[in-house]
């Protein structure tokens, strides 16, 4: 799953996963966390089936994308070591979707043109 958020939105997890952002910063908090969550480019934001999270730009007028990686089996980074290759190639695919992001946003904030 991934936004473009212009404006606040809400959002009922289904699977335990990773929030991940790309771009612009994005705001994200939980329902009953009394903590918000402001992710910079490429950090991560571990969410839990069963939350309501809510969305939305960090600044007025920006427009931050936010990606959703579900975990394998509810396994974190640290158990992939016992779980075997397919859930150690999901982890390098989140590995590898974060470092996208990470260069995508890195690519959109240079100036672009002909020389």
């Amino acid at each position: 799953m991934e936004w473009h958020l212009r404006q606040r939105q809400s959002w009922d997890v289904a699977h335990t996963g990773w929030l991940v952002a790309a771009g612009e910063p994005a705001w994200i908090t939980r329902e009953g966390d009394p903590d918000d969550h402001v992710l910079a480019r490429g950090a991560v934001l571990r969410v839990a089936a069963g939350e309501r999270v809510h969305l939305g730009p960090w600044q007025e007028g920006s427009r931050p994308t936010v990606v959703f990686v579900a975990a394998q089996d509810g396994v974190g980074r640290r158990g992939l070591a016992d779980r075997g290759a397919p859930l150690r190639r999901a982890w390098g695919a989140f590995g590898a979707l974060a470092a996208w992001a990470r260069s995508a946003a890195s690519r959109a904030s240079r100036p672009q043109g002909c020389i």
